[in-house]
């Protein structure tokens, strides 16, 4: 089952930022969409920043406390989805 955490931000530009993580526990992985305001229109990525790990790995761990996430995707995203 593929479970989605997302999540705004603004860069100092004032630029919205839109950060998207699929969990998928039976491939063991992360996948990401990044969408970026740009003055020319929109950017999507799926480059991760290290900032953006620790803001999964954060919200991840708040999900797990409440008994939102199970347990197996917790460990995927703490691994970096790295198998």
């Amino acid at each position: 089952m593929r479970r989605r955490i997302c999540w705004y931000e603004r860069d100092e530009n004032g630029g919205k930022r839109e950060v998207e993580a699929h969990v998928a526990a039976g491939a063991g992985q992360v996948e990401w969409i990044i969408w970026q305001d740009e003055e020319d229109g929109r950017r999507r990525s799926n480059r991760p920043t290290e900032a953006d790990w620790d803001e999964l790995c954060r919200r991840a761990d708040d999900w797990y406390r409440r008994g939102a996430l199970p347990y197996e995707q917790l460990v995927i995203i703490r691994r970096r989805g790295g198998a």
